[in-house]
């Protein structure tokens, strides 16, 4: 059941981004957030009736300041991709995987067997072929990767998500896994909130019927997503789950190519064979 919900966490955020990309370039990245926050705070909310009371207070505390980490995390995320070079960066933040099994490892005392260690470098490595063209690294100016605007938030980005992912787990085991991801919520809606203009929050208001169905979609599948991960590592180690969820890039860049009719490069296409051959492994194994 655990690599069951990864998989619904990888097609979740896979498919999402491809709604979300549409809306971001329409009304921008803070708007964006600030209304796939609020969406999906009404969303989440619907399940309060069967979710039962919160058995710790302290941890969901502690799940509320560690929601503020992915929230600061989408922002830089967004922020990279606007400044830098898309594949670089978001290759960069899809990154975060090896840091959430490097604590898993080392605080969790999850213990991998070959043929798991062996799947996560091949994810890993699809994700790296998947997302990054390396034939444009040398079209970047100045001084290698680091010369690029939006690496700098790329790397921010990629250590809170790599603490939250991981982290995500001690208040899943206490308080269960709804309330340990409820507070991205609101949380969000709140800094986006103190982020965005006045004048950008009444005007973004203003959604079309498709940027408006665009958000819609990119809610119900990302929300879902970010639960379905809460619910695999209850299931199983962090250390599978993460990297399995962490190969999204692979299916995103896929599905761009059906969107917007472009070719898969053999290179593509590579990172794509070894991505699924990494989560076959795990799944065996």
């Amino acid at each position: 059941m655990a690599v069951f919900f990864a998989l619904l966490t990888l097609i979740g955020w896979g498919v999402g981004d491809i709604f979300g990309t549409v809306a971001i370039r329409k009304i921008g990245s803070v708007a964006a957030n600030f209304w796939w926050s609020l969406l999906g705070f009404i969303f989440a909310s619907l399940y309060i009736p069967w979710a039962g009371w919160i058995a710790d207070v302290k941890y969901f505390i502690f799940a509320i300041l560690l929601a503020t980490t992915d929230v600061l995390g989408n922002l830089f995320f967004y922020k990279g991709l606007q400044f830098g070079n898309a594949s670089l960066n978001g290759t960069i933040t899809g990154s975060y995987i090896l840091i959430t099994i490097l604590i898993s490892v080392v605080y969790f005392h999850e213990a991998l067997s070959f043929k798991q260690v062996l799947g996560v470098i091949l994810i890993f490595s699809g994700i790296i072929l998947g997302s990054l063209n390396l034939s444009q690294l040398g079209k970047i100016k100045g001084k290698g990767i680091f010369s690029d605007k939006g690496v700098k938030y790329s790397f921010v980005t990629m250590v809170l998500w790599g603490i939250y992912f991981a982290a995500v787990r001690m208040p899943a085991e206490k308080i269960g896994w709804f309330w340990a991801g409820y507070p991205i919520y609101f949380m969000g809606t709140i800094i986006m909130l103190f982020l965005l203009k006045s004048d950008k929050l009444f005007s973004s208001v203003r959604l079309d019927r498709n940027i408006f169905l665009m958000m819609l979609l990119f809610v119900l599948f990302t929300v879902s997503a970010n639960f379905s991960y809460n619910l695999g590592i209850l299931q199983g180690f962090t250390s599978i789950i993460a990297p399995i969820a962490g190969a999204y890039p692979v299916l995103f860049v896929f599905l761009t190519r059906l969107v917007f009719k472009e070719k898969l490069s053999r290179q593509q296409k590579w990172g794509i064979v070894s991505s699924l051959a990494g989560i076959i492994l795990i799944s065996f194994s």
